[in-house]
This record gives C-alpha cells, sequence and structure tokens, in this order.
C-alpha cells in the first residue's frame, strides 16, 4: 500500500480529525524505538545481559515505517551509530531508503538519537548537553537538524528528555530534574533561536512529561504544543504497560502557528505494537492555510 493511500485509509478510518485532505507534502515523524540497543532482556524465558531488540519487534517496527513512509524521521533510545545503520539497512531491503542519517550521542549514556531522512539536511549540529552556566545536563543532549524544505530554511530541535525514573525516594518521579532540565531547554532554546529568528523552528522527540504537566511551561512562553490527531481514545502517544496508563509525551512544539499539520499517532492498536511509544506524523503546510493548534484548546481525556 503506497503512503498515500495507507494515510487515506487513516482519514477514512477516524485517526485523522484534522478536517483536512492528506496534501501529498513533507511528512516528518517522531518515534522512541524503546531499547533499540543492548539490554537486559528474557529471550524463551532465559536471562541475557547485553541482547538486542528482539526481531519479531523490529519486523514490526520497519512493517509500521515502510507503510507510512516519513520522509523525515527522528528516532530516540537508540544504542549507538551501528543500530542506526543497521535500521537504515533493513528498511532498504524492503524497499524504504533514506539515504541520510545522524546519529549523536553522549559518550557514557546508554542511549542516543537519531534520524533518518530521504531529504538531505543542510547542517547537523550536536549541542553539549550542559545547557546552563551551572553545568545542569539534559541526559541526551540536543539533536539540531537543519533543512532547506519548500524554499525555507527549517530549524528542528530533536530532543529526549529526562524521564520519571528515580532513586530519589523524595523526589520519586524526577519532578526536579525534569523541572530544572525543561527551563535550561527553554532558555538555551531562546538564546540560540536569537541568532536565527527567521527560519522555522520545531521542537520535537519524548518529553517524558504529560502534555498538561506545568513543568512544560518555560516550553510555552515561547512554545506552541502541536496537539496529536485522532479520536479521545487514540490522543495518547506513550502506554505504561504494567499499569496500561497511557500518555501524551511524544510529539511536536513550533513558534509559528500553522507549519505542520497532524496527521496521525500509529500503531493504532496495542497487541503489536513494537514500543511502549507510538510514532507520530506531522505534514509540513502553509502557515495561511492552516489554524492555530495550540495546547490552550480543550483537551479530551486520554
Amino acid at each position: 500500500m503506497s503512503r498515500r493511500l495507507f494515510l487515506a485509509w487513516l482519514l477514512l478510518s477516524g485517526l485523522l480529525l484534522t478536517g483536512r485532505p492528506v496534501l501529498g507534502g513533507i511528512v516528518v515523524g517522531t518515534w522512541n524505538l524503546q531499547n533499540y540497543l543492548l539490554s537486559l532482556r528474557f529471550p524463551e524465558g532465559r536471562f541475557r545481559p547485553d541482547y538486542p531488540k528482539p526481531e519479531a519487534e523490529k519486523q514490526r517496527l520497519r512493517e509500521i515505517l515502510r507503510q507510512s513512509r516519513p520522509d523525515i524521521l527522528f528516532i530516540q533510545e537508540l544504542g549507538s551509530a551501528a543500530f542506526l545503520r543497521e535500521l537504515q539497512l533493513d528498511l532498504a531491503a524492503g524497499g524504504l531508503d533514506y539515504p541520510f542519517t545522524g546519529f549523536s550521542g553522549v559518550p557514557g549514556t546508554r542511549s542516543g538519537l537519531g534520524f533518518l531522512s530521504r531529504i538531505e539536511p543542510d547542517q547537523v549540529i550536536f549541542h553539549d548537553p550542559l545547557l546552563t552556566e551551572s553545568g545542569l545536563p539534559l541526559p541526551r543532549g540536543l539533536q539540531e537538524v537543519r533543512f532547506i524544505l519548500q524554499g525555507c530554511s527549517w530549524r528542528f530541535f530533536h530532543v529526549h528528555l529526562k524521564s520519571r525514573w528515580s532513586d530519589d525516594p523524595s523526589d520519586p518521579d524526577a519532578t526536579i530534574p525534569r523541572r530544572e532540565g525543561l527551563a535550561a531547554l527553554a532558555a538555551f532554546l531562546r538564546r540560540i533561536r536569537a541568532a536565527d529568528p527567521d527560519s522555522r523552528a520545531v521542537l520535537v522527540g519524548d518529553f517524558n512529561t504529560p502534555h498538561d504537566s506545568p513543568l512544560l511551561n518555560p516550553l510555552r512562553a515561547d512554545w506552541i504544543r502541536l496537539l496529536p490527531a485522532g479520536p479521545s481514545g487514540l490522543r495518547y502517544t506513550y502506554t505504561h504497560r504494567k499499569s496500561a496508563s497511557r500518555e501524551i509525551l511524544d510529539g511536536f512544539w513550533i513558534l509559528q502557528p500553522g507549519i505542520l499539520q497532524p496527521l496521525a499517532i500509529l500503531p493504532a492498536g496495542a497487541s503489536s505494537a513494537p514500543s511502549d511509544h507510538r510514532l507520530v506524523l506531522v505534514e509540513l503546510s502553509d502557515p495561511s492555510d492552516s489554524p492555530d493548534p495550540s495546547d490552550k484548546s480543550d483537551f479530551p481525556d486520554n
């Protein structure tokens, strides 16, 4: 099935609620692949300390990507450039070619940031994770990828922010480092954006904080959260599998209203999901034709 037919099927099945037809423009995605790396696993009931992501999950990832065919895909929880290369080659073997890739990782950390693209980037920059004068880290840094798209300069700031995991009993949800990290990110982006205010800017990735949390207020001071498309029960982007709770953690933030329009969140069902996160897709659009997709509007329950 072609991407156009696949996205049309999503529209007809109720997963796209933008009220506008798919334009066939440039589609951008973000996806936390959940441990596309060596990790503690129990294949066939046997403990293995450094075992790759199961092949069945990787195959399902590839199937979803071959159906949706994003032009640019930002990826979180990649173990190394070698894992990104593996995914690139496996997708190409199935007919989906991404000639341009980039991996950014902090030495000594468990996972990094990567992208696959059918469009050649103009520049790729990895910003050191020490983003404040006091040395407060964003644990995985910030990957910036610049493109010339539709005749305009675009800057994508790609992040995977601190999770709620904590070994501090006084701060069990890691609220303090997450609050400080988000404030540092907002301030850092404000500084580097000041040098190039005319380009179109997109903040993309896994923010590891629910969409309505006040911890995100430093970003809301400058950025607009693009709401995922889909019926209220399908708008979640993350499932905590032990509790079956669902939240919106992943997606896109923009400075200029209307430069992106939401398309879909995939996969629709959880039974065969290859990750606890879902692929989120948007399309580049003409700002004059699109409403403001701000998260200031009412949002249905997950």
